[in-house]
This record gives structure tokens, sequence and C-alpha cells, in this order.
């Protein structure tokens, strides 16, 4: 009965393309397995379902004998990389005077190893850091855009937000990076760091837009609409930036109204020696 198993073992395993060497490792193993087996008093049949049907066992290990030879080439890559990229530095430097920016060929090292060992959503945060830092140089050396180029760097959290993040709740985790971008070019290029600053505000007004409570969610996002006209307006009108922000008590008044906002401050009781704390909501 065990060479009946074995010899149908090796039939379903050379049908499936698995090589000599392969073959004979596996019918070793169940060599053995099956001889354990018998030692503990089991019978042909206890045997049988105890290992599987050949043919199955014979599909999954071909299956695991292909991952295994896969992952075995992609690590010889990988333990390969820092000689190619040595090779490849030496040749830009000595060949073409590229040492500079010839060096950037040893990123290949870490990203060779995030590439062939983690998959295609994980390989793209992984590699974000790295592409963010050859774009920042280009836009420096290139374009001596070292300021704002550094924005480019956002593009690490913001990548693995868009990935990682349910569509529903991905625009409030990207509304800082991209109010950030905003505030950055409207400063930078059009001088508007005043008003610019008002694309912040995006940031609570998008998470408004998820509360549970509709009326809430109107008035407060009316209040916000409301204040920033009447900063804007006293600003470009009346030129009295200073007046016109204290239309935002309005939003802040409304937050503390739906209990979103609490103002707490302390004082000394001098006269019994301990300190009150007080909030007010």
């Amino acid at each position: 009965m065990k060479e009946k198993y074995l010899a149908e073992l090796n039939e379903q395993l050379q049908e499936l393309g698995a090589s000599k060497e392969d073959i004979q490792d596996i019918l070793n193993d169940f060599s053995g397995l099956y001889d354990d087996a018998l030692d503990r008093d089991k019978t042909d049949e206890d045997i049988y379902n105890m290992l599987g049907n050949p043919r199955q066992i014979a599909y999954e290990l071909v299956d695991t004998i292909k991952i295994r030879h896969h992952k075995n080439k992609r690590n010889k890559v990988v333990a390969l990389m820092p000689f190619l990229a040595t090779i490849a530095y030496m040749i830009l430097g000595f060949g073409f005077d590229l040492w500079h920016p010839g060096w950037l060929v040893y990123l290949l090292i870490p990203i060779s190893g995030i590439v062939f060992n983690t998959n295609a959503k994980n390989a793209i945060v992984g590699l974000s850091p790295f592409i963010s830092t050859l774009a920042f140089l280009l836009l420096g050396f290139g374009y001596d855009l070292w300021h704002p180029g550094w924005l480019v760097f956002l593009f690490i959290p913001v990548i693995s937000i868009i990935l990682h993040t349910r569509v529903k709740e991905m625009f409030v985790a990207l509304s800082p990076f991209v109010a950030v971008i905003a505030f950055m070019i409207l400063g930078t290029y059009y001088n508007l760091w005043n008003p610019g600053w008002l694309v912040f505000l995006i940031i609570p007004m998008l998470g408004l837009l998820h509360s549970k409570n509709v009326w809430k969610m109107i008035i407060s996002e009316l209040a916000f609409i409301i204040a920033i006209a009447f900063y804007l307006y006293m600003g470009y009108m009346q030129n009295s930036w200073g007046l016109g922000a204290l239309g935002f008590i309005l939003p802040i008044a409304v937050s503390i109204l739906y209990g979103d906002l609490t103002v707490s401050f302390f004082w000394d009781d001098f006269p019994k020696g301990r300190n009150r704390n007080k909030t007010i909501l």
C-alpha cells in the first residue's frame, strides 16, 4: 500500500511539472511519514486519510515549490543589488564623471528589497520616500526649487492615506496636506500668506460634513462661511484685518454651543492654598 501511495504521488507530481530533485525530496519525506504512522500501529486506510489524497497533495506541493523558487530568485536579485549598484556607480563615475548624482544608484538596494518582498500596495507606500527624495533633488538641483519643492515629501503620508483609507474618510484625512500645499503656493508665488491661511479652515469644514446631526452641520458650516466673508470684507474693503478676525468668534461660539469645543481656565485660591479648575462648555 505504501508503494502504491508513493507511486501515485510521484505520477501526479510529474504531471504537474515538478523537477526530479523536488519529487525525490517529497517522496522521501512522505515515505518517512508513512513509516512513522506504521510504527504507531496505524492502518493503511488511516494513513491514507491522514496524509491526504495524492492528487490534492501534489497540487498543493507544486504551488509551494513554485512560490519558494520564485522567492529564492527574488532574494538572489536583492542580494546582488549592492554589487550591481557599485558597478553602475563606478561606470557612471569613471566613465562619465557622474559621481554626483550617480550615487543615487545605491537607492536601488532598499528599493529592490521593497519591490521584491512586499505586495503591490505596500510596495508603493514603501517606495514613496525614495520617489519623494528623487523628486526633491531633481527640483532642487535642476530648477533651484528647494522651496517649495520640499512639499513633495507630503507625498509619503498622502499615498499611504489614499491606499489605506476608506473613500468616505479620505477627503478629511487628506485635507491637512491639501491645505499646507495650497497655503505654501499662495504664499510663495502670490504673496497671499494672508488671507491664504484661510485654506486651513477646509479641515474642520470637511470634518463637519460627516456630522450625523444635519442641523448642527448646516449651522456650523454657515458660521464658518459668514466668518470668512466678514473677514475678507473687513480686510479688503475696510482695511481692518484685525477687526475682521473677530468674525471667527461666531464658529467658535457655535462649537461651544454644540459641545465640540471646551474652554478651561485655572486660578489660584490663595486663602485656601489650593488650585481650582473651571470648565465652560
